[in-house]
């Protein structure tokens, strides 16, 4: 075991004490000494004119003074100019010193050194004077420095401070104060200022927020700018750590009535009235500063109701391991930089006698950072456990007692959604962002927003560049005493799994339908954009407004600066004809893009929207001619923009754009095929409409022959989407006012039949268009073409509304997936399998049937034909 190097306040008083003896002797001894004229004022106010030799005048002085002396009566002391010299020089360095020990100021890093320093070499320094009680002293302190502390003249000095104080001793004479340099300015201004009536130093438990606030309000009392009269200290701590071991205090402050006592005995009150209207009665009559240190060892809420009472005079600064809330400007104190953590280490080994600061750089990093925190406490703990005799690797692995220590009074005290947000780092292992909370814990914003805020007065967590820190030691103290429940653990693991699946679909869409809405860009790049992701995917998925809106709400309050989600919330309103809502939204989306591409993707979007829902086509053109110049050669982009000619009525431009895409070195996808493919037959069958039949028929039809013949082109393997179907209907329903013309009624039959089973599905007008017109020229169509016709644009659900048995109707539908539906007077929905017919069917059949139940209700089996009457 190391042997203990007792170095206390005790033993500085004595030396600066001896010091000052052996010099005030040795101005005694000189003849006819004078003192100035600004010390002998010095002296007349310290003493009030008492002082009436010069023994008695020194008693009043100190070291400064003494050489000022010495300075004034070099040769009534028998003494040149260079000693004089030599003797100023010498003591410069320890006037401070001597000032911080003998006022019972904070002391600074190398107080102790130096001081030691010079009760060594001072006897040869300065060699000319007699440092007979320094020589004692000296003898003491190496041979029983416990002797110190019987003689009183050496430590029981009075100093008699301008402002009003009950200031508890600094507890870092063993160092003196190292590092936060920048903390203690910041303090100074927020206690000078008149801004913030309440300030509270908020940090766990061991950061040196009591002994911070020492060293500000001890420097602050020396200020000579200070207009505090009174500095009012009490105490709430009911722990401590002694020699390595934590443990209660006795007779401390547990409750608000005792608080009040407490306050009120630092102050002149009076019996007749309560300890509130005394305490508040003394801050208004004096500028004071009340500070209660350690305010989380009893119930905040309670003194919430006092605190808004302080008279504006006064201020109160608190230090806490949380905050109070809206009352206080919070000052949140973070562990110790790693130069001063390392100092604070070397500068601790150094006074237990352990040859700790001999480590490496790299090793005291390990220990300090790594393993204590950067937290004062727990390299205090460190150091006085070893000088005990315990194991190094032992106490880095055993720090529950530690840790419990500096965390304690603060979980307890939140509520269970905080908890959960502290649990949910644990599982996470890694820094969390709002919109990670808001997913995770589906709470409603203004609980969540309420549950962060309360999570962060403890300082448990902080908010850096938009992410939530977890710091280690909480981490630690989380793992050993709160870890989070099983089914806790299983429901976040079970949402992590959904969103990397979504996230993985999005990823797969924005890869291969770049401009398709629901392609996401950016939706990896941080974590609150994957959150908004998942919500935007949940808006899109439902097709109720008012749910998707607040799907949306939460994208926006997550990440309000993501651009898709302004481009999908456009998007959304446009479906449902929420115009105004829609095009704002759009202007923001291109506001919020961050690149060329984007921007692009957002234009076309928009332009199409001012095509279908605003109809205004010049407009669009404005737009979809930036998103080309943003980015040329872009097939989605062109296609629009030769959509929107097209309504404009600008067909050679429309062509030489469709030739522009045909010349792009690049491998059409099938979708992009289907796309080209509708575009040139929309194309014909518009430029069609824009000709008179009263002047060129033949051109007519040939356009819309032309047209049919564009769609012919799809390879077999390919397909005939739901676009080209609507198409192809329109075209033939064009066809259909060209009824007179026999070669129109022809390519209407002929096409008809061949692609009914890809349009029969369809419920537009167009076939309401196709039938109206063939009954209108039933007299002058062929007989044969006519009744042809007729059974495939036949009005189903009319026809069944004349069929009033049970088991008779009319097939109103039959789909690809192999079922289909019947109608009658009585149900527009009897359920069939296709297999379940005796025959095969079409649309518009008359059948008889065998009604039957299954699971999705009444239901049609041995289906047969029959003629109706």
């Amino acid at each position: 075991m190391a042997t203990f190097n007792l170095s206390n306040r005790i033993i500085l008083f004595a030396i600066c004490s001896s010091i000052e003896y052996d010099i005030r002797k040795f101005i005694l001894a000189g003849e006819e000494i004078f003192l100035p004229t600004s010390l002998k004022e010095k002296v007349a106010n310290r003493s009030k004119n008492k002082a009436d030799s010069l023994e008695t005048e020194l008693n009043e002085l100190d070291l400064g003074d003494y050489l000022e002396i010495i300075k004034s009566n070099p040769y009534n002391l028998g003494l040149n100019n260079d000693k004089v010299k030599e003797i100023q020089n010498y003591f410069v360095k320890v006037i401070p010193i001597r000032n911080r020990v003998m006022h019972t100021r904070p002391l600074e890093v190398g107080d102790r050194a130096t001081l030691f320093e010079i009760i060594e070499d001072i006897y040869s320094r300065i060699n000319w004077l007699d440092w007979q009680e320094t020589k004692k002293i000296k003898q003491i302190i190496d041979t029983d420095p416990t002797k110190l502390f019987e003689m009183e003249e050496y430590y029981n000095k009075s100093v008699r401070d301008r402002v009003y104080h009950n200031l508890p001793d600094p507890e870092f004479d063993d160092t003196g104060y190292i590092g936060r340099k920048k903390e203690i300015k910041d303090l100074k201004d927020l206690l000078k200022n008149n801004k913030h009536q309440i300030v509270s130093i908020i940090g766990n438990g061991g950061l040196g927020k009591t002994a911070l606030t020492v060293k500000v309000l001890y420097d602050l009392i020396d200020d000579i700018d200070n207009e505090y009269e009174a500095v009012l200290w009490i105490t709430l701590k009911t722990r401590t750590l002694s020699f390595g071991e934590f443990n209660t205090l006795e007779n401390t402050v547990k409750n608000i009535p005792e608080l009040m006592n407490e306050m009120e005995n630092q102050m002149i009150f009076s019996s007749e009235k309560s300890s509130e209207q005394n305490i508040l009665e003394f801050l208004s009559s004096f500028k004071t500063l009340l500070v209660l240190d350690n305010l989380e060892t009893i119930n905040s809420n309670e003194i919430m109701d006092f605190l808004k009472k302080i008279p504006e005079k006064s201020k109160v600064l608190i230090t806490s391991r949380h905050g109070l809330g809206e009352l206080e400007y919070r000052y949140t104190l973070d562990g110790l930089s790693l130069n001063d953590a390392a100092a604070y280490f070397r500068e601790l080994s150094k006074y237990y006698g352990l040859k700790l600061y001999e480590l490496k750089e790299t090793e005291i990093k390990n220990i300090v950072v790594d393993n204590l925190y950067s937290n004062p406490l727990s390299i205090k703990w460190f150091i006085t456990s070893v000088f005990k005799g315990l194991d190094v690797k032992t106490l880095l692995n055993s720090k529950g007692d530690l840790i419990e220590f500096c965390m304690s009074n603060v979980y307890g005290k939140l509520s269970d959604n905080s908890k959960h947000i502290l649990q949910l780092f644990l599982i996470e292992k890694y820094d969390l962002s709002y919109g990670e909370f808001d997913f995770y814990l589906n709470l409603d914003p203004v609980t969540l927003r309420r549950s962060i805020n309360e999570m962060l007065s403890t300082n448990m967590v902080v908010l850096k560049t938009g992410s939530y820190i977890l710091n280690e030691m909480a981490k630690d103290y989380l793992s050993q005493f709160y870890p989070p429940s099983d089914r806790f653990f299983l429901s976040i693991n079970k949402k992590r799994k959904e969103l990397n699946a979504l996230l993985q679909t999005v990823s797969t869409i924005k890869e291969n339908d770049t401009f398709n809405p629901r392609a996401l860009t950016n939706s990896m790049d941080s974590k609150d954009k994957r959150i908004a992701t998942y919500y935007l995917n949940a808006a899109f998925d439902t097709r109720d407004l008012s749910k998707a809106r607040g799907y949306l709400e939460k994208a926006i309050n997550i990440s309000p600066d993501y651009f898709e989600v302004y481009k999908v919330q456009a998007f959304i309103e446009a479906n449902h004809n929420n115009i105004f809502k829609a095009e704002q939204s759009y202007e923001i989306a291109l506001n919020k893009c961050l690149n060329a591409e984007d921007k692009a993707r957002v234009a076309l979007l928009y332009a199409t929207f001012y095509v279908l829902k605003v109809e205004d086509y010049p407009r669009a053109l404005e737009i979809i001619e930036e998103a080309n110049e943003i980015s040329p050669k872009t097939l989605e982009i062109l296609l629009e923009k030769n959509r929107i000619l097209m309504r404009l009525g600008k067909f050679k431009e429309c062509f030489e754009i469709l030739d522009e895409i045909n010349q792009i070195p690049q491998e059409f996808s099938d979708k992009h095929k289907k796309l080209m493919v509708k575009s040139y037959a929309e194309l014909y069958r518009r430029k069609a409409e824009t000709i008179s039949m009263k002047h060129d028929v033949k051109e007519k039809i040939e356009l819309l022959k032309q047209a049919i013949y564009e769609i012919e082109k799809l390879d077999n393997d390919i397909g005939m989407d739901k676009k080209i179907a609507l198409t192809l209907l329109a075209i033939l329903a064009d066809l259909s006012f060209l009824a007179l013309n026999n070669e129109a009624v022809d390519l209407l039959e002929r096409n008809i039949i061949k692609y009914y089973e890809k349009i029969k599905w369809i419920n537009s007008g167009d076939f309401k268009k196709i039938r109206s017109n063939i009954e209108k020229y039933k007299d002058e169509i062929l007989i044969d073409k006519y009744n042809n016709l007729k059974k495939y644009v036949v009005d189903a659900k009319k026809l069944s509304k004349g069929i009033i048995e049970d088991n008779k109707g009319v097939v109103i539908n039959i789909l690809d997936k192999g079922y289909g539906f019947i109608a009658n007077a009585k149900s527009q929905d009897i359920f069939f399998h296709v297999n379940n017919a005796l025959e095969e069917l079409k649309i518009g059949d008359s059948v008889i049937f065998d009604l039957y139940n299954n699971k999705k209700g009444t239901a049609a089996r041995n289906i047969k034909k029959f003629i109706r009457e």
